[in-house]
């Protein structure tokens, strides 16, 4: 978690936000590699503490090896590299194709602080998380309970908007200078039986 951790570790008492509430069902979306994720957030907004839930609608991803391997930052040939090293470690695929997933669970816990127009979370997902590749119909890669992803941004002077920065928490730790969230409280998302 960025920021104040509970416990008042600072000794200046319990401050309170000065921050609009941001209690409500916020629409908005995550920025990866150029493309917008949408994402639904119910926060419950009370003194300085932030909870509530998130839900993604888009969880599963599928890119080839030269595209993930830019959107993680990682030097020209590194695709090349992934590719040859899996054929080794699996000559049974053969020629068959690579492709890089994740596969995220829609389902995530918010927790974290507001402290005037800063606001820190840090979002849980609720199940299992796969990341690594599909070489032919044989996936190979890690899977995960419940990693988790450090938020921290600002609200806007009305309360309708919180911006910021995200980081991807678990036992890879990928710092995405690119990775941007958005919430605005633009009505109500519907669907799937979550308040989206």
């Amino acid at each position: 978690m960025i920021g104040r951790s509970p416990g008042n570790s600072t000794g200046q008492g319990d401050r309170r936000s000065t921050a609009p509430s941001l209690t409500g069902n916020r629409k908005g979306y995550y920025s990866s590699s150029g493309a917008k994720q949408p994402i639904c957030a119910t926060p419950v907004h009370q003194g300085d503490r932030i909870a509530g839930t998130m839900v993604g609608a888009q969880t599963d991803f599928d890119r080839s090896p030269f595209d993930a391997a830019r959107a993680a930052g990682l030097p020209p040939g590194a695709d090349e590299t992934i590719d040859t090293r899996l054929r080794q470690l699996h000559p049974e695929v053969g020629r068959r194709p690579i492709r890089a997933k994740s596969r995220l669970p829609a389902d995530s816990r918010l927790e974290g602080f507001v402290d005037g127009d800063r606001v820190t979370f840090t979002k849980t997902y609720q199940r299992q998380h796969f990341v690594g590749y599909q070489v032919g119909d044989q996936e190979i890669g890690d899977t995960q309970e419940a990693h988790s992803v450090e938020y921290w941004g600002r609200v806007s002077q009305d309360g309708s908007r919180i911006e910021g920065r995200s980081r991807i928490e678990g036992r890879w730790t990928i710092y995405a200078p690119g990775l941007a969230q958005r919430l605005d409280r633009r009505g109500v998302c519907a669907g799937a039986g979550h308040d989206r």
